[in-house]
């Protein structure tokens, strides 16, 4: 769906140099090649952090947001403004969400928080409320499949297969595209048979 992928890009175009020289942050793209865009890409900025359960199917325990909430209120080392991806944030347990919000409700001045959530439902009013909600769709299958094909370099069938399961996911699709996935599909099929 790309909500990471958009949060990255926000981030980049937030602490691009490039962007930050030629007369002011560019809210449309980055450059994709300075230092900070690098940095961001090889997740070694210090003014961006991602922050997301420690395992997978896991929440966001107190403690980690209480460290975010610490760092923010410190200014930015390189950037202009520092920017904190929250990512699987509605599942946050529910301190962790009463924690975060009085950061939301007055938040630092030059920091910046995105949260990506699978469901609105499942995060508290009171965050949806102070956020701006920006959703996101799907990609149809037939997008899915160029874009596995194109670039990652997916032979035809297995990227037929991969969107077909990723259900307009490519996150999901990429993360599936490895051979152990398509080892277990055959064997589960031929017990099957």
């Amino acid at each position: 769906i790309g909500k990471k992928l958009t949060a990255m890009n926000f981030a980049k175009a937030l602490s691009c140099s490039a962007a930050n020289e030629a007369g002011g942050v560019s809210f449309a793209q980055s450059c994709d090649a300075c230092i900070s865009c690098r940095k961001i890409d090889s997740s070694n900025h210090p003014d961006v952090s991602v922050l997301k359960p420690e395992k997978e199917g896991g929440s966001i325990a107190i403690d980690a947001v209480r460290a975010l909430i610490k760092d923010a209120n410190l200014k930015p080392y390189e950037a202009k403004k520092k920017v904190y991806i929250i990512d699987e944030a509605d599942g946050m347990k529910e301190e962790a969400s009463n924690a975060f919000l009085k950061t939301l409700e007055e938040p630092p001045s030059d920091s910046v928080f995105i949260l990506i959530a699978e469901s609105l439902r499942r995060l508290p009013a009171t965050i949806v409320s102070r956020s701006q909600v920006v959703k996101f769709f799907p990609l149809r299958i037939d997008e899915v499949k160029d874009i596995l094909i194109k670039l990652y370099g997916v032979d035809e069938s297995k990227a037929h297969v991969l969107s077909h399961l990723s259900a307009g996911r490519l996150g999901d699709a990429v993360k599936y595209a490895d051979e152990a996935f398509f080892a277990k599909r055959e064997k589960v099929i031929a017990a099957l048979a």
